[in-house]
């Protein structure tokens, strides 16, 4: 019973999850309400920019795309993969990199979703549905830079 003042056990109690699995930064992307600072937020002194980057559905699913740190300090960047499911539910961190770069370095960087975060639980398994799938790089959950839809099939 920490907090209470006392060691007395508390009885226990139900409770409810009506969010489902949209906590955290899902839940501020389902209401449409943006925190101070968002899920994956870094302070960077240095300027950093993307190229365009190149999504692949498939069965690799992911984003390629060239970073350049455009500061004369080194610098860290942390790129992340944002996905939609079709059902349009709100965004899920998919996979991410961190890559230390030297001052005016430009290095290309891949990052594959991790199967897991796209499928549902349905039936009493893990499933992935057939259907375009909307990846979104980002800085942070608040801040997306590209996005591309892709195709993938049903696992």
């Amino acid at each position: 019973n920490a907090g209470s003042g006392t060691a007395e056990p508390v009885a226990s109690f139900d409770v409810d999850y009506k969010e489902g699995a949209n906590v955290g930064y899902r839940w501020y992307a389902a209401q449409n309400s943006q925190p101070l600072f968002a899920f994956g937020y870094g302070l960077n002194y240095a300027r950093l920019s993307y190229g365009k980057a190149r999504f692949t559905g498939g069965a690799k699913p992911g984003v390629t795309v060239a970073i350049t740190n455009q500061s004369d300090r080194a610098t860290v960047a942390v790129p992340q993969l944002y996905v939609t499911l079709p059902d349009g539910s709100p965004l899920r961190l998919a996979g991410w990199s961190r890559e230390a770069l030297a001052p005016h370095e430009t290095r290309t960087v891949t990052i594959t979703a991790d199967p897991r975060v796209l499928a549902r639980w349905q039936a009493g398994r893990w499933r992935q549905a057939a259907g375009r799938y909307k990846l979104t790089l980002a800085t942070d959950a608040a801040h997306p830079l590209q996005s591309a839809s892709v195709a993938l099939a049903q696992r």
